[in-house]
């Protein structure tokens, strides 16, 4: 069923609670509005015209008296003629004056069923009235013209680059992701939310920094349903992470086009495979390092004999993982402010510390495609997690699509202190046996590096 039958269905229910409500009401009114010549208004409005009967008279009290019982006014009206009327007055009032056991109980007025029943049916009138207001009524928040679905097809057929801006991706990667998802990890669509609007509003919940509520005004859609399908379409993308962050080629045969196509590094780092970041001197950032080589239940993808990584100060030197030499510059910002490079060991460390902060350029490239990385709302930690994998699956998918570049990739242009990406630092299962370094695989990456040094000049 669609929104349009829904909603007829619902302006169904709202006629007949209507009309259903106008007949209690009229009911009411008319039993209200009507003159009840038996009322006690109009009894005793009688009894004040009744000739013969003066007022304030003790025969007039007991008459009005005499009224407070429904079935003696009936009587006094049913008599009509004044004669028999105040005859009959007196009649009773005598009688009531000798009866000793007749008290003012006797005499409760009929009325109260009367009145019970009328403030029975206001409490009912008011809280249908309430009810038909509420649910049936009510002004609806979710109202703009521009649905969800209207304003995916609006963006993905409108310009390119409202697309490339709104979900980090062009029009036909973006087609293509959303192909894969369905077809290969079963991301199904709903009675009144496609494949293309559940992506997009993964990718919007992603990529505009804000919260649900943003995203419910965006795509005209209750929270529960934007968290509903904002974690479906989490779920899927994390099993699609297990597939695409990892190496293309787990044997790490071929050198990467970035040091292949560049003059500063291909002669001397052909044969790194990725770089690891880190902070300088963090003993925490070591232990979280060699746990994950330790760990088979991680897969890191270890470097193949002849292959390493180049990693930060912070890390160790061993068998394939190169590190830079210690207790001299190695941070790009210390070269510009210091004097110039005059030694091998500082050039060595300049084009190692240039070439290690790729890692550093894709780290801030995903983070600028993907504000929620920056202002991560108070999920569960493991939805965070999640979160943190799904940015990168999609980065990883998105760099490997569209060669062409954006304006994401631009901060990786001539920029050494910001980010970019490529897919050789991705994690994945590897072809190769772990073993635990040893001095003697220590020695053997410090006779690599000394080797290596000795091919750079001895300035730049």
């Amino acid at each position: 069923m669609d929104r349009g039958r829904e909603g007829d269905k619902r302006i169904g229910v709202a006629a007949k609670l209507s009309s259903q409500l106008d007949r209690i009401i009229q009911t009411f009114e008319s039993s209200i509005s009507a003159q009840d010549p038996t009322s006690i208004t109009a009894c005793v409005a009688k009894l004040k015209d009744l000739p013969g009967l003066e007022r304030e008279s003790e025969l007039f009290y007991k008459a009005t008296k005499l009224m407070e019982k429904r079935a003696n006014r009936i009587t006094f009206v049913a008599l009509e003629e004044p004669e028999l009327q105040l005859g009959w007055i007196k009649m009773s009032s005598s009688l009531s004056s000798n009866d000793s056991s007749l008290s003012s109980n006797d005499f409760s007025s009929d009325d109260d069923d009367h009145i019970t029943k009328n403030k029975v049916l206001m409490f009912v009138v008011a809280n249908v009235t309430n009810y038909f207001m509420k649910y049936v009524v009510k002004n609806p928040c979710i109202d703009s013209s521009i649905a969800g679905h209207r304003w995916v097809s609006e963006i993905l057929n409108g310009h390119p680059i409202r697309c490339y801006q709104m979900f980090r991706m062009k029009k036909l990667v973006f087609l293509e992701l959303c192909d894969i998802l369905e077809t290969k990890y079963n991301l199904k669509k709903t009675r009144n939310v496609s494949i293309y609007e559940q992506v997009d509003l993964f990718l919007y919940m992603l990529s505009q920094p804000g919260s649900i509520r943003n995203c419910e005004e965006r795509f005209q859609h209750l929270g529960e349903t934007i968290s509903r399908h904002f974690h479906n379409v989490l779920e899927v993308v994390c099993m699609f992470a297990k597939d695409i962050i990892k190496p293309v080629d787990p044997s790490f045969r071929d050198t990467p086009d970035e040091i292949l196509k560049d003059a500063r590094y291909r002669l001397y780092f052909r044969d790194c495979i990725g770089a690891i970041d880190g902070w300088e001197g963090s003993a925490h950032d070591t232990k979280i390092f060699m746990e994950a080589l330790r760990n088979p239940a991680l897969h890191f993808p270890h470097p193949p004999q002849g292959k390493y990584y180049l990693v930060d100060s912070g890390y160790p030197t061993f068998m394939g993982f190169l590190g830079p030499y210690k207790k001299t510059r190695y941070h790009l910002p210390q070269f510009r402010i210091g004097p110039r490079i005059r030694r091998r060991v500082e050039v060595f460390n300049y084009y190692h510390s240039s070439l290690r902060s790729t890692i550093e350029r894709a780290f801030g490239l995903c983070k600028a495609r993907w504000k929620i990385l920056g202002n991560m709302p108070p999920f569960a930690l493991m939805t965070q997690n999640q979160i943190i994998d799904a940015c990168m699956a999609i980065h990883n998918f998105i760099q490997r699509n569209d060669k062409s570049g954006g304006e994401f990739d631009s901060l990786d242009e001539d920029n050494e202190d910001i980010d970019s990406d490529e897919d050789e630092s991705e994690v994945g299962p590897s072809t190769t046996t772990w073993e635990e370094p040893d001095a003697q695989s220590t020695l053997q990456m410090e006779r690599f590096r000394e080797s290596l040094k000795n091919m750079f000049p001895t300035r730049i």
